[in-house]
């Protein structure tokens, strides 16, 4: 088990700019490791959201630590404008989102999360709702090959979608994780860089935890809650999740997404008062060091936006 390693810390506290913040909010708690940082290294209090009901009691050591500048609540982050509100707080001073599986939730095999471990078919963060399993019985062939291309890029999406259904017309079950991963690995021949479960693992898991929704909605809600002075931290972990973070950050700070020469200038141009600056035009990474102490973050990409007027 590699523990609890909250990826890119020292990055993400810089980037909060916590002098002088009072209110900061922990999206994904998981571990617990940004606000036991955040609590550590200022005078903010946080408030903290996590929909596992494992990280809720989890939570518990911080709660002794610091008292009453420390809450948590279990929803999901998208729903951060309700969580905020219940407290009777208009505004923030800062957001930080970790976004993806907590290494609790992947070294913990009967949750389903990993081909690595033996464990159910279930992979909900918040144990509620349709798991991986209902999904490969319930889905069509058709929806399965969407789902595989579009959230997992797996380029055998179709193969993979058709061979599923008819293991299970068959009468055959995929009851637990290895189930499955042995079954991808026996339909996709030839050479293999990553185990080939590796994309339909995680297009099955976005889909049950609908995390591409819940970003995006996460991302409008926070961007209207903070102060000015403010800012939303993202750290995502692979291309999807990046892109829309991107794509939503250079909308809001005022630029265009693309350019193109043939289209004229002032069909383009950024809005004359942006209301908050992009301060990653380039994205973050972790360090070597820190990829060689701890393999998962290798994939983690970083962005900051603050709110400027």
């Amino acid at each position: 088990m590699v523990g609890h390693y909250p990826v890119m810390l020292q990055e993400v506290i810089d980037a909060l700019a916590l002098e002088g913040k009072d209110i900061i909010v922990d999206g994904t708690f998981g571990g617990g490791g940004y606000t036991r940082a955040i609590l550590e290294s200022s005078n903010a209090s946080v408030i903290a959201i996590d929909r596992d009901p494992e990280a809720i009691a989890r939570s518990q050591a911080i709660k002794d630590d610091f008292g009453d500048r420390f809450s948590i609540t279990e929803n999901t982050f998208s729903n951060i404008k309700d969580v905020v509100a219940e407290k009777n707080i208009p505004s923030v001073d800062g957001i930080v989102f970790d976004i993806g599986v907590s290494s609790f939730q992947i070294d913990t095999p009967e949750r389903g999360f990993s081909f690595m471990h033996q464990g159910d078919l279930d992979m909900r963060m918040s144990k509620e709702g349709i798991t991986a399993k209902q999904i490969l019985e319930d889905y069509s062939e058709e929806q399965l090959a969407v789902i595989f291309k579009e959230l997992g890029e797996e380029r055998h999406s179709r193969l993979i979608a058709r061979k599923i259904k008819e293991h299970i017309e068959e009468g055959n079950e995929f009851k637990t994780t290895l189930d499955l991963a042995n079954f991808i690995d026996r339909t996709i021949k030839g050479k293999k860089k990553i185990h080939p479960a590796t994309r339909i693992f995680q297009a099955l898991r976005i889909e049950v935890n609908q995390e591409l929704e819940e970003l995006k909605s996460a991302i409008d809600e926070s961007l209207k809650l903070l102060n000015v002075g403010g800012r939303l931290v993202i750290v995502s972990f692979h291309s999807l999740e990046d892109r829309i973070v991107k794509e939503k950050f250079i909308e809001v700070a005022g630029k265009r997404k693309h350019v193109n020469k043939y289209q004229k200038q002032k069909d383009i141009l950024p809005t004359d008062k942006p209301t908050y600056q992009n301060l990653s035009s380039r994205v973050l990474v972790p360090s070597d060091e820190e990829v060689k102490e701890n393999v998962r973050s290798r994939s983690a990409k970083m962005r900051i936006i603050e709110r400027i007027a």
